[in-house]
């Protein structure tokens, strides 16, 4: 689990999480959001039973989108008002536009599928900053790519077609350097393949 504070006036606490499907890691989020004390949690590979995510609590409100989805932002805190953007989110998208103490920021989570080609997925997160690139706005993505960007200690093929389109955007890495592996498998063999990107509406408001 990665927790972030967007700074204004005030902190909104996000965790990022890639559950690998697993039902122990998912019902685990609700404790580990209440400890850490988080607003909003974005989880890719949720485990899902019917279209939805099981063990939240009542006021918890969960988007996420199709029968087997690949991304979920869970919203905890009551004092976040949310809206889902719709005609920009899939399976594997999430974007959602919050809005608290600390203004206006456009969530984009999303999941990379590693059997598919990159380009598509790509162009969802392109479209997303480009329609609100006069609003702060982050992306939380489980890209499986490899990148010495993000703490990567190697590149691979995949990580070439992202880095050209944060430079097209403007986008920072947020991911902290010398950071743990973001992935650890059951085995214990471990990688860099989550990334936190923010436009420049956002840049310096981010932390941790």
């Amino acid at each position: 689990m990665a927790s972030m504070s967007y700074t204004n006036t005030t902190s909104l606490r996000i965790g990022q999480i890639n559950a690998q499907g697993s039902k122990t890691a998912t019902n685990e989020i609700r404790k580990v959001a209440e400890d850490l004390r988080l607003d909003i949690v974005c989880v890719q590979e949720p485990y899902c039973l019917r279209g939805k995510l099981p063990a939240m609590p009542i006021t918890t409100r969960v988007i996420l989108y199709g029968d087997n989805p690949k991304a979920a932002t869970i919203v905890f805190s009551r004092a976040v008002t949310i809206t889902s953007i719709d005609h920009l989110s899939s399976s594997h998208c999430v974007v959602v536009e919050v809005s608290s103490t600390v203004g206006s920021i456009v969530m984009v989570n999303q999941y990379y599928q590693f059997e598919e080609p990159i380009a598509g997925h790509l162009h969802r997160t392109q479209v997303a900053f480009r329609v609100f690139q006069s609003l702060p706005a982050l992306l939380m993505a489980d890209v499986n790519a490899k990148s010495i960007l993000w703490n990567s200690p190697t590149n691979n093929e995949r990580n070439e077609e992202l880095q050209l389109l944060i430079q097209e955007l403007g986008l920072q890495v947020e991911n902290t350097s010398g950071g743990p592996p973001t992935y650890e498998n059951r085995a214990g063999a471990s990688s860099y393949i989550d990334v936190t990107l923010s436009n420049n509406e956002a840049q310096g408001r981010v932390a941790n």
